[in-house]
């Protein structure tokens, strides 16, 4: 008999540890979210769940590591826009190892402090389980 040793993942949901910053979940932060990381604007639809639908697929994959988690399915509070610092790395549910600096963490939410002077605080870490 094989034992795994070890941490076992479920295919469909992926943890992870973000470095970023929380907005609260209305539809004027996700317009104002939205122009401000792709350039555009965000498709509003009277279904509010195709409006979300619509914010999380027009977003994908940003650049520099940014990313954008927004309620259950990102296992989030709201709106969170930051810095991916830790996620598995293929379907084994292992992270590769990193270290980075608070400065350096800092340094890679430059971008994102820009874009919304005055609507956020002081940075804060962001852990979970999210739907893959």
């Amino acid at each position: 008999m094989k034992i795994r040793n070890g941490f076992v993942s479920n295919s469909s949901s992926s943890s992870f540890v973000v470095f970023g910053y929380q907005f609260e979940d209305n539809l004027e932060n996700k317009k104002a979210i939205f122009k401000a990381l792709t350039g555009t604007e965000l498709e509003i639809d009277e279904d509010i769940y195709e409006t979300n639908g619509n914010f999380h697929n027009g977003l994908g994959e940003l650049e520099d590591g940014i990313r954008v988690l927004h309620g259950e399915d990102d296992d989030v509070e709201g709106i969170v826009v930051g810095f991916v610092v830790a996620e598995p790395y293929d379907e084994s549910g292992y992270f590769d190892k990193k270290c980075y600096s608070i400065s350096d963490l800092k340094e890679k939410l430059k971008k994102v402090q820009e874009m919304f002077v005055g609507k956020i605080s002081e940075p804060k870490i962001f852990t979970g389980t999210r739907a893959t």
